[in-house]
């Protein structure tokens, strides 16, 4: 035989019966309006507030592979430079590369080690260095990206290496000797960017 089960709100809707028959019986002057309330309260909560006989669950949330994101966002920046019609033709051949480079060990960095610190780094290659390097070189006029031509292709040449380094890991299944390099990368890629 099955248990009859209860849930808190028809408990309620009971004691809310009860209450409004408790009025009545004010007004009448007999208990029967109480007990009548209470039972008819006590229905009315279990058809509007069934009891399911299931505990709540907790939802589990699946993290997404940031994959995809980081992917539009490498076409994004691509789109952008070539956007650029004072752009110099050394610098979007060296950028491309990297970005070539980028697209190729993001999406295995993320399959192959998600939550490591070298798939860390790949990430915010794409998400902080690269445009944090560029945006502000971008915002210069002509002229002044001259003067800062061989400054920012030095800088992108190192960019590059690491990004090489980080192949070279993942290829050869090294990505525990990886050291943190993000320090090293805030300072050489973000702190001595380019300034507007």
């Amino acid at each position: 035989m099955e248990k009859i089960r209860i849930s808190r709100n028809a408990i309620v809707a009971a004691v809310i019966g009860a209450v409004v028959g408790f009025i009545f019986k004010a007004l009448l002057g007999s208990l029967l309006p109480i007990i009548i309330g209470a039972i008819l309260g006590l229905v009315l909560g279990m058809f509007l507030f069934p009891a399911s006989g299931k505990r709540p669950q907790i939802e589990v949330v699946k993290t997404t592979d940031p994959t995809e994101n980081l992917l539009r966002g490498l076409v994004m920046f691509n789109k952008k430079l070539r956007l650029d019609p004072f752009l110099q033709e050394e610098i979007l051949e060296k950028l491309e590369k990297i970005v070539d480079k980028l697209a190729e060990i993001v999406p295995r960095s993320n399959k192959e080690h998600p939550g490591s610190e070298l798939t860390y780094v790949a990430n915010r290659m794409v998400t902080n260095y690269l445009p944090e390097l560029l945006d502000p070189y971008l915002d210069l006029s002509p002229q002044a990206r001259e003067g800062e031509l061989a400054k920012l292709m030095k800088t992108l040449h190192s960019l590059e290496e690491e990004i090489d380094n980080i192949i070279n890991l993942v290829d050869q299944r090294k990505v525990n000797e990886f050291r943190v390099q993000d320090t090293f990368l805030r300072h050489k890629f973000h702190e001595k960017s380019v300034e507007a």
